[in-house]
Formats: structure tokens, C-alpha cells, sequence
């Protein structure tokens, strides 16, 4: 079954952070009591909910240390560049598939793919913190699914993480393709750099 679209994980894939200051995970360990969560619940919640909601939820000592480390977020995020490869290959990719985008991320890094104008090249960009779960959790990819109306095998997934790019993708059927981008000894269906996707369709389509 031939691809028909693609669809791509963000960070460590498309783009990545030159300066990377955890900016949720600073905000955890100055907290007195990590707000009554541990860390994965924690991370959970941030990435699962709008930053508005996450206020709320977390109440008036998260908000106080979310303003006060601000600075921390916005260097953060100004230091957000795309892999060199990464406009190019949208360009010629979205001529002829539908592309979408899945990325497990806390609500202020959305703002990325306007910054960078790479929104232009999906159909749907679709967020945890937008739809409430994660990848490798079957509802989000499900997302594409209903969105495209295609078969599973008309669908290929890109992305860097094992556990939620790769195994998440292929409970529910689709093909995947995993970059790692600094391994020197690749497995089947991994690359280095997102043009070796070119030589899979050439491949896998004729």
C-alpha cells in the first residue's frame, strides 16, 4: 500500500533547542513540594493542558515561579532553530503528500512552528496539550486517522523517539521511520537526515 501521508514528530526532528533551560522541570524543583506531584505527573499535566489551565490547576505558587522564570522560557524558545535539511524536505514532500504533524508539547512551545513558518506545510498540526494525551497513546494518532480518512498503511510516521514515535505508531498499523541523527550504525527503516526519507518512498512506492 502506497504512502499517501506523512506525518512528523516536532522536536529532535524537524527542529531543536540550542539552549535548553527545562524550563517546567526549574520550575518543579524550586517549588516547595513539587506541588504535591511527583515528576511524571507532573510533566504529565504540563503537557497535556493549555498553559491557562495548567495555572489553575496548579494554583498561585506555579504561577508566581512561572512569571519569575519567564526569561528562562523565552531564551528557551528564541533558540529554536530548524534542522538545515528541514524546509527543504517540507517543500518537496508537501507537493505530494498530505503532511501532519504530532508533538507531544507544553502549550508556549506551539508558537515555534509559526516563528520558524513551518506551519505553512501541514494539513493539521495536532498537540498534546491541545487534545489531553500523548504519544505513544493510540487516541492521538487516531487524530490523523479521522482527519485523512485513510488506511493505516497509506500512513508513515517520522520521528526520533523509540517509545513514542515508533512503537506508538506501529500498535495502530502505521509504516514509521525513525531519525537518528547522531548514530552512526542504522537499523532498518532509520536515517540520519530527513532527505534519506526520498530514498524509502523510492523504494517502498515504485
Amino acid at each position: 500500500m502506497k504512502t499517501k501521508t506523512i506525518v512528523f514528530d516536532l522536536f529532535n526532528t524537524l527542529v531543536y533547542i540550542q539552549k535548553n533551560n527545562r524550563f517546567f522541570i526549574e520550575i518543579y524543583k524550586a517549588s516547595e513540594n513539587g506541588f504535591e506531584l511527583s515528576i511524571s505527573e507532573y510533566l504529565n499535566l504540563i503537557m497535556t493542558n493549555p498553559i491557562d489551565r495548567v495555572i489553575v490547576l496548579l494554583g498561585d505558587k506555579f504561577k508566581v515561579l512561572f512569571e519569575q522564570k519567564m526569561d528562562l522560557l523565552k531564551e528557551e524558545i528564541d533558540s529554536i532553530i530548524a534542522f538545515e535539511e528541514t524546509v527543504e524536505v517540507l517543500e518537496n514532500l508537501s507537493k505530494k503528500f498530505d503532511l501532519y504533524l504530532i508533538s507531544n508539547l507544553a502549550s508556549p512551545y506551539k508558537a515555534v512552528l509559526k516563528d520558524l513558518n513551518l506551519e505553512q506545510y501541514f494539513i493539521k498540526t495536532i498537540f498534546s496539550c491541545d487534545t489531553g494525551y500523548q504519544k505513544p497513546e493510540i487516541k492521538i494518532f487516531l487524530e490523523v486517522e479521522k482527519d485523512s480518512g485513510l488506511e493505516k498503511g497509506e500512513i508513515l510516521m517520522v520521528g526520533d523517539s523509540l517509545k513514542a514515535d515508533i512503537k506508538g505508531s506501529n500498535m495502530i498499523g502505521w509504516n514509521s521511520l525513525r531519525i537518528c541523527r547522531n548514530k552512526d550504525r542504522l537499523k532498518n527503516f532509520e536515517i540520519n537526515n530527513l532527505k534519506e526519507i526520498f530514498q524509502y518512498i523510492r523504494h517502498y512506492q515504485d
